[in-house]
């Protein structure tokens, strides 16, 4: 009776909204990790070679660490799964999902006290060394030890879940996947979630050590000072050169990472190129993202051919219909034809030019006292990125949408009521499927619901004259005046130093 009730509540469209299809933490905490380890590196003394604790205790106490928290949350875990097989609780998924995600920034707020405050990397460098990533590797260790035990954990809630919804894809005449093993699903956890930025943010802190060290080797830095400017700004170069380059290479990386085949001449093939053609936005593909049936996506990774790639997941294909689907099509496209990931790396900066001339002008007229600025001033900057990346991100979700109604509006003058139907169709598709509430507001994207009615006003609206269209303008034409404004005086001192 309580398999027929689990059965029955999974049976409900967008009832259901486990630890696969919440937006993932995962990722941010570990940008957390490594920014923590710039922090220490960059306000911590190099020279310093003391430690609270020997590397031998400080093991020993991150160990107790992760074994405590991976055990409190693997004790709520079978409860949770023993509440769905008496009772046919589904609230019982959510509670430990929410379990595992305050377990997680536990851990990972530990592990960051103890890398700055109590001098764990000094402990790991003191015992093994400075050698390239390898000592940051072991510092962050423990928490990602604790991702993947925790992912071992919530399989078997996660299977209940899956067998819940084996009957509803049944009835549906949905295809069905085979189920994974437990191993098999934490390797899919670990490569999809927690390689995605481990993989990119290694390459890059990688690249700096290297810098550092061949700067060092050439002799043209000795702790951390510069013996010329020329050699610092070699140094910065190459940076920023890596960087560029790790940055290119990624999309290439991630589609090894992830479990990713070229999907075969066919209709699908057809129709993803033709779309592409018309835009002459050149990618490589498309490529089926093999997810297994548990995730709803598309995307194409990468800012210039041939290292961009356009990826469908399976329960894309097998779930959406044809029309569906070339408005999903449409709306990635129109991210790269827009160029929307330059435009929001321009737009970060110059909102972050534009409150550091703020605070300049604060600190200049004596309104709060400096030391104010000097204490807030970096959380103030960071903050305001944070929400200018939302509000301009969220701007351009809206832009996408309403280029991919453009073009399912064919030949006519004005956006047809059956592209905006066709495109709100998709995007609950993708939100019922993903078990993602349309109503959920998400810092990038913000809500389906919010999406869908502002396609529902394009309705009749000259193609050639979209409201979002105006507003993104703006915005463009706002970051670009900051940096124009910006070149422009360092240019006036640059001429005035040659000058004098």
């Amino acid at each position: 009776m309580n398999a027929v009730r689990l059965c029955a509540k999974a049976h409900k469209p967008g009832g259901l909204c486990h630890a696969n299809n919440r937006p993932p933490l995962v990722q941010l905490l570990t940008i957390a990790l490594f920014v923590a380890l710039h922090v220490h590196d960059l306000y911590g003394d190099p020279q310093d070679t003391s430690s609270a604790m020997p590397f031998g205790r400080f093991a020993l106490a991150m160990v107790g660490m992760v074994v405590v928290l991976s055990g409190a949350f693997h004790g709520v875990a079978w409860v949770c799964g023993r509440r769905m097989d008496r009772r046919g609780e589904f609230g019982a998924v959510a509670f430990a999902d929410r379990f595992m995600l305050s377990v997680r920034v536990v851990g990972v707020g530990l592990l960051v006290y103890a890398l700055l405050e109590l001098g764990w990397l000094r402990a790991v460098r003191l015992a093994l060394g400075d050698w390239v990533l390898l000592d940051e590797f072991v510092a962050i260790s423990p928490a990602l030890a604790l991702f993947v035990l925790n992912w071992w954990s919530m399989e078997p809630v996660e299977r209940r879940v899956r067998e819940a919804l084996l009957w509803r894809e049944l009835h549906e005449g949905a295809p069905v996947h085979p189920p994974l093993s437990r191993c098999a699903s934490v390797w899919h956890h670990t490569r999809h979630s927690l390689l995605l930025m481990l993989v990119p943010l290694s390459a890059i802190w990688s690249w700096e050590e290297l810098v550092v060290f061949g700067s060092q080797w050439l002799g043209l830095v000795r702790g951390n000072r510069a013996v010329a400017w020329w050699g610092n700004w070699g140094a910065d170069a190459a940076r920023w050169i890596g960087v560029l380059l790790i940055f290119l290479l990624t999309p290439a990386v991630l589609r090894l990472v992830w479990s990713t085949v070229r999907i075969s001449e066919g209709d699908m093939r057809d129709q993803a190129l033709a779309v592409a053609a018309k835009y002459r936005v050149r990618v490589i593909g498309p490529l089926l993202w093999r997810t297994h049936g548990s995730v709803v996506n598309a995307a194409i990774l990468g800012l210039f051919y041939p290292l961009r790639y356009m990826l469908f997941t399976d329960a894309l294909l097998e779930r959406l219909s044809r029309e569906e689907v070339e408005g999903v099509i449409a709306h990635e496209i129109a991210h790269v034809k827009l160029r929307h990931m330059i435009w929001l790396a321009l737009s970060i900066l110059a909102s972050s030019i534009l409150l550091g001339w703020v605070l300049t002008a604060v600190d200049a007229a004596r309104v709060v006292p400096t030391w104010v600025i000097e204490t807030w001033g970096a959380g103030a900057s960071l903050a305001a990125t944070l929400l200018v990346f939302g509000w301009v991100s969220r701007r351009f979700e809206w832009q996408a949408d309403a280029f991919a109604v453009r073009h399912m509006s064919g030949d006519a003058e004005v956006v047809t009521a059956q592209a905006v139907t066709t495109m709100q169709q998709a995007l609950r598709q993708v939100a019922v499927l993903n078990g993602i509430p349309i109503r959920r507001f998400t810092f990038r994207h913000g809500s389906i619901a919010e999406r869908q009615q502002r396609l529902g006003s394009l309705t009749g609206a000259p193609v050639h004259c979209l409201p979002i269209d105006s507003q993104v303008w703006w915005v463009k034409m706002g970051a670009l005046a900051v940096l124009g404004l910006t070149a422009a005086v360092y240019a006036v001192f640059a001429v005035t130093a040659l000058v004098a």
